[in-house]
């Protein structure tokens, strides 16, 4: 059942990072993205290449996951991964429909007070500051 309940996620994880590229090439570009690490992608390869790169990175990632949690076939580390992943892909979910919308959701509005709070902190190198 666990097994089943991951690969449903990974699939989720997967269709909304399709929608969150998709709608960053249609209605975002590369400087409405508040990713940081996304938006640095973006300006250093541009916004197709660096779509690419987002995306070939994401699945590297869950494949890693994927393969590290049907190896070790623990519960309660495969029902972790679900919670976990089922988390990231509504924040996914949510920041694509932001994006094709335009009309934030409390989780979203969230978001984005979070990031301006970490921006503020940063030297303009971009690195956080040591304090």
């Amino acid at each position: 059942m666990a097994t089943i309940v991951f690969l449903l996620v990974v699939a989720a994880l997967l269709g909304t990072k399709a929608l969150d590229v998709h709608s960053t090439w249609r209605h975002v570009g590369v400087a409405g993205e508040t990713n940081p690490i996304a938006a640095s992608w973006l300006r250093r390869f541009g916004l197709r290449r660096g779509l690419a790169v987002v995306g070939a990175v994401y699945v590297a990632i869950l494949a890693v996951e994927v393969v590290l949690v049907l190896a070790l076939g623990v519960a309660f580390v495969t029902w972790a991964a679900c919670a976990l992943g089922a988390a990231i892909a509504y924040v996914q979910w949510d920041v694509a429909r932001h994006n094709y919308t335009g009309r934030p959701s409390g989780l979203t509005r969230r978001i984005a007070t979070a990031h301006a709070a970490w921006s503020r902190r940063l030297p303009r190198g971009g690195a956080p500051s040591r304090r």
